[in-house]
C-alpha cells in the first residue's frame, strides 16, 4: 500500500486548507440561514480568516503550480498569522460568551441603560445580537469555541505546509 508523504505534498495540503474554510464559511451560513441562529458583530469577523482563505489559497495553489513555491510559501505565512489571529479573537469571543470578561460596548447584553435606549430607538427595525449569548453549543464548546480549534488547526497545517511541504524536490 502507497502512503502519501504530507512533507511533499504541499498541493494536497494547501487543498485541505481551502475545503476546510468552505466547509467553515458553508456551515456557518447554514446556521445563520437555514438554522436561523443570527450572528453577533463577532461572529461575523471571525469568519474573515477563512473568507481570506478562500482568496489566496487557490493563488498559492496556482503559484506552486508555476514553480513559484516561495510565493505559495509567503501565502501560507500569511495565513497563519490570520488563522492564529482569529483563533485568539474566537477565545476572545468564547470568554465573553462565558462572562469572563466584557465584550465590545456594542456587542454585549450589559451598558449604560440611557445609551441602550438612544441605540434601541435608533434600531428599532434592527435586531441587535448580542456576543455574550451563546446560541448553539455542542458538548459545552460554542461556535466561537469550534471556530478558534479550527482556527489553530488550520494555523498548525498552513505553518507545516509552509515549513515541510513547500520544497519542490
Amino acid at each position: 500500500m502507497n502512503m502519501i508523504d504530507l512533507t511533499k505534498n504541499a498541493e494536497l495540503l494547501m487543498g485541505l486548507i481551502f475545503i476546510a474554510s468552505l466547509a467553515l464559511i458553508l456551515g456557518a451560513l447554514g446556521f445563520q440561514h437555514l438554522g436561523e441562529l443570527a450572528p453577533c458583530d463577532l461572529c461575523y469577523k471571525q469568519r474573515w480568516a477563512y473568507y481570506i482563505a478562500i482568496a489566496l489559497i487557490p493563488f498559492a495553489l496556482f503559484m506552486y503550480g508555476r514553480d513559484l513555491p516561495q510565493i505559495s510559501r509567503i501565502i501560507l505565512f500569511i495565513m497563519t498569522v490570520v488563522f492564529f489571529a482569529n483563533m485568539v479573537l474566537g477565545i476572545y469571543h468564547s470568554g465573553v460568551e462565558w462572562k469572563l470578561w466584557a465584550g465590545p460596548s456594542g456587542c454585549s447584553a450589559t451598558g449604560n441603560l440611557d445609551a441602550t435606549i438612544d441605540l434601541l430607538k435608533s434600531l428599532e427595525t434592527v435586531k441587535v445580537v448580542p456576543c455574550d449569548k451563546v446560541q448553539w453549543s455542542f458538548l459545552g464548546i460554542s461556535m466561537a469555541g469550534y471556530s478558534a480549534l479550527a482556527s489553530l488547526g488550520l494555523g498548525l497545517l498552513s505553518l507545516f505546509t509552509a515549513l515541510k511541504a513547500c520544497d519542490k524536490a
